[in-house]
């Protein structure tokens, strides 16, 4: 009865949308997809790096979104009143832009190019090997009669798979000693990060996200409380998702074990093994806004999606391509700090002219100048692409400088990488030197 007098409601503000009613519990369990073989806990994790990266790309967003001073004239839009039944429901501009990530081209559909362009941007994952990709596109394909195609309906129904919730000011997102059960991200209002002893350490704000400390270093339990200073709605990734989605970088980023700036392979203890390393460098780029070049608004189209696109600050994340031959690091030229993940190809390491190592796929280079108090003024080696075609990612110094002072877990675990490293260096720098 609920459910109808939302959509019978007078007030537009307070009518439930489209999307909010794909998101009912009575449409998802009424859906395509509930029929199938596909169902229950094997939908959710045959979906789970599609809706990871969606996950993603939301976050992304939202953090663009709050460092605006403003939203343009005309590009505001209220938010829409809550209630206990939209509560849980995504809004329809989060999930429109979202899709749109994934559409560009407004075809009203995603793709297996769609989602492969998509887990490789969010998430670093390497090309998904085209049995793989078909079944996460089956298992969200719901309205798509050979299964090969997300329709929007379908999405929003995925993104149901999600938690949203809403917190009024004094309640807990969670407390100290709860289990590990979701990444998540704040949509709007502030929570409060208290101690042990009760201590407000910390205030979040809209477009952060919080949790993957715990995460990352799969604890059991929270090692402190989160509070909602004033009314606040979080969208919660499970824990499984996030696993889920994560690992899928490995293929690209776990198996190399390479030596030179960002080599050392094998079991590197202390969190820094080929796996953890891979979820780390992962995660780095789940949560660093990508390079965008938004289209103005679409054109309104028969079935198609309409949006307003809110203009983006300049990205703290870039993609380099290189070709065989050409340097991305040139030694003596002037330091400018950047962290790097080399997400194809190979890269030879000299200092000097002398061979020192490579850089294998998947690892990062560029972290010791953002580690160190006073950094060297001057580029020390020299890096430069050692195979057909090299493409190295980029993220600024400045937002991961403010990465490694949100994330406790991953300034150690960059600090362990960066030891490793000044120890291989020093040893291949030695070993060049008794060859002469």
């Amino acid at each position: 009865m609920e459910l109808v007098k939302g959509l019978l409601r007078k007030d537009p503000e307070c009518r439930l949308t489209v999307e909010e009613l794909l998101q009912h519990p009575w449409l998802k369990t009424a859906s395509p997809t509930a029929h199938r073989p596909v169902g229950g806990a094997q939908f959710s994790r045959s979906t789970a790096r599609l809706r990871t990266a969606a996950f993603a790309t939301i976050l992304q967003q939202q953090a663009e979104e709050a460092a605006l001073p403003a939203r343009p004239p005309g590009g505001a839009k209220l938010k829409r009143q809550h209630s206990s039944l939209r509560g849980p429901m995504l809004e329809s501009d989060v999930l429109v832009r979202a899709f749109h990530e994934f559409d560009r081209e407004e075809k009203g559909y995603i793709t297996e190019a769609d989602l492969q362009r998509v887990l490789s941007q969010k998430l670093g994952a390497a090309k998904l090997a085209h049995g793989d990709a078909a079944a996460i596109l089956q298992g969200a394909a719901s309205s798509d009669v050979d299964g090969r195609r997300v329709m929007y309906g379908s999405f929003v129904r995925l993104m149901g798979e999600t938690v949203k919730q809403l917190l009024r000011p004094g309640e807990h997102v969670f407390k100290r000693g709860e289990p590990v059960n979701f990444f998540y991200l704040l949509l709007s209002g502030e929570v409060e990060v208290v101690d042990a002893q009760g201590a407000v350490v910390s205030t979040l704000r809209a477009g952060e996200y919080f949790g993957e400390n715990a995460l990352l270093e799969r604890r059991k339990q929270r090692n402190s409380s989160l509070r909602c200073k004033s009314t606040c709605e979080v969208l919660k990734l499970s824990a499984d998702d996030f696993e889920a989605g994560l690992p899928e970088a490995r293929a690209a980023l776990g198996g190399s074990g390479g030596g030179g700036v960002g080599g050392g392979g094998g079991d590197r203890g202390d969190g820094g093994t080929a796996a953890a390393e891979a979820r780390l460098l992962a995660f780095i780029q789940m949560v660093t806004a990508a390079n965008c070049n938004p289209s103005p608004t679409p054109n309104p189209k028969p079935q198609t999606l309409t949006l307003t696109l809110y203009p983006y600050q300049v990205s703290p994340k870039t993609t380099r391509v290189l070709a065989e031959g050409e340097p991305v690091i040139v030694e003596g030229e002037a330091v400018e700090p950047a962290f790097n993940i080399l997400s194809r190809g190979k890269l030879r390491v000299s200092k000097g002219g002398a061979p020192l190592g490579e850089v294998a796929q998947g690892e990062c280079f560029g972290e010791m100048s953002l580690l160190v108090p006073e950094p060297a003024k001057t580029k020390q080696f020299t890096l430069t692409c050692a195979s057909e075609a090299c493409s190295v990612v980029t993220v600024s110094g400045a937002d991961f400088r403010r990465l490694l002072e949100k994330s406790r877990v991953v300034n150690r675990s960059m600090h362990v990488i960066a030891d490793r490293r000044r120890q291989h260096n020093a040893e291949s720098q030695k070993g060049a030197a008794d060859k002469t």
